[in-house]
C-alpha cells in the first residue's frame, strides 16, 4: 500500500475510536500533517457562525470569515456549490477561470495572508439535505493524483464522525439486518475501493456488488454509498 493510502486507512481506523470533538480534531491534525496539510475545516451551512464548525484555521481568520459572512464571497465555496464536486484549488485555478474579481479577490487574498494558499475542497450533504464544506490547506500542498480521493474519504469520515458526536441519532428498536456480503461490500467501500475492485476481491460480478450496496442503502435509509458506509459503522455492522 502506498503512503497516501496507508495514512488514509490509518485515519479511518483511528477516527472510529474518538469520543469527543477535541479527539477528532487531534486525529485529523496528526493525519493531515503527515500528508503536508497544515489547516483543515468542516463548515456546515446552517446559518450559524459558531455551530457546525470544526477545524484548526487561525482564530483571527475564523472570526473574520464568520463576522463578514465570507462564505458568500469565498471562491472555493462558490465553486463547490456550482460544480458539486471536489477539486484542488490555488490562485492559478481561479485566475484562469476568471473568478478572482472584486470581493472574491479580496477574500482569497486575505486567506493567503494566513497561509491558506492551496488546498483540496469538497461539498458533502447528509440524508437531511444539509450541506457542509470541507477544505484542507497549506502554503504549498501536494498535487499527487491520489490526494484528491484520499482527502474525499477523509472528508466523509470527518463529517460522519462529527455528526455522530454532535447529533443525537435515534436508533430504531428493530435495527435493519445487513447480510454478510452487504457488510463486506460496505467495508471495502469504506477503504476506498470501487465496485469493480470489490468485485475482483470477492470474485463476483460488478453488478452483484452494485446490488448488495443498493440493498444496504435501502435498509439503512440513506441515499449514497458513503452514507451507507458511515451508518453501517455507527450501527456496528462494519468495522474498519
Amino acid at each position: 500500500m502506498d503512503f497516501i493510502s496507508d495514512q488514509t486507512v490509518t485515519f479511518i481506523e483511528s477516527v472510529q475510536k474518538t469520543n469527543t470533538e477535541n479527539e477528532l480534531r487531534d486525529v485529523l491534525k496528526n493525519t493531515l500533517q503527515t500528508l503536508g496539510v497544515h489547516y483543515f475545516t468542516l463548515y456546515e451551512f446552517t446559518g450559524s457562525t459558531t455551530e457546525g464548525v470544526i477545524g484548526n484555521y487561525p482564530d483571527e481568520w475564523n472570526g473574520r470569515y464568520a463576522k463578514k459572512r465570507y462564505e458568500y464571497l469565498d471562491p472555493v465555496a462558490l465553486k463547490l456549490f456550482k460544480e458539486r464536486k471536489g477539486f484542488f484549488w490555488d490562485r492559478k485555478l481561479f485566475e484562469t477561470d476568471g473568478t478572482l474579481k472584486g470581493g472574491k479577490r479580496q477574500v482569497f487574498g486575505e486567506g493567503g495572508e494566513f497561509g491558506l494558499r492551496e488546498g483540496y475542497a469538497y461539498l458533502i450533504g447528509d440524508q437531511f439535505g444539509q450541506a457542509a464544506l470541507t477544505s484542507f490547506c497549506a502554503e504549498k500542498i501536494d498535487q499527487d493524483p491520489k490526494m484528491l480521493p484520499a482527502m474525499h474519504l477523509i472528508s466523509l469520515y470527518m463529517h460522519g464522525k462529527y455528526k455522530e458526536l454532535t447529533t443525537k441519532i435515534s436508533i430504531p428498536e428493530e435495527a435493519p439486518y445487513l447480510t454478510q456480503r452487504e457488510c463486506e461490500c460496505l467495508g471495502w467501500a469504506g477503504r476506498g475501493k470501487t465496485n469493480w475492485e470489490i468485485a475482483q476481491i470477492l470474485g463476483v460480478k460488478e453488478t452483484t456488488i452494485e446490488t448488495h450496496i443498493q440493498n444496504a442503502k435501502r435498509k439503512l435509509n440513506v441515499s449514497s454509498k458513503m452514507q451507507a458506509v458511515i451508518r453501517s459503522i455507527q450501527s456496528g455492522f462494519v468495522h474498519i
